[in-house]
């Protein structure tokens, strides 16, 4: 799965060339009041994170993909709790506040 297209995105997996621009939405206090971390305060925190993403991938739990549009990165979305047992995995996604209420986050998950 290379990438995903929708009429206006583009979904891929994360890689680790996307480190600025995962550090620029999760810096975002907006961003980060609806998800369970605190804004990064580094390019570290991004780095970590990133990584940690790319080890759930591998160990199945959990998949994250960058939405871009016209080229730019404006988010993430995903499934994570994967139990693949049990079928089933919670959705979530993140944009940064400017593209809020125009559909993106509908239109990616």
């Amino acid at each position: 799965m290379d990438m995903i297209e929708t009429n206006r995105l583009q979904l891929r997996l994360v890689c680790k060339e996307d480190i600025k621009d995962i550090y620029r939405i999760y810096s975002s206090s907006e961003v980060c009041r609806y998800y369970d971390i605190d804004p990064f305060e580094s390019m570290d925190d991004a780095v970590r994170h990133v990584n940690r993403w790319l080890k759930f991938y591998i160990d199945k739990i959990q998949i994250r993909f960058v939405i871009v549009l016209s080229g730019r990165i404006i988010g993430t979305c995903g499934l994570y709790l994967i139990n693949h047992n049990h079928r089933r995995a919670s959705l979530g996604y993140d944009l940064l506040p400017e593209y809020w209420g125009s559909g993106y986050g509908f239109e990616a998950v």
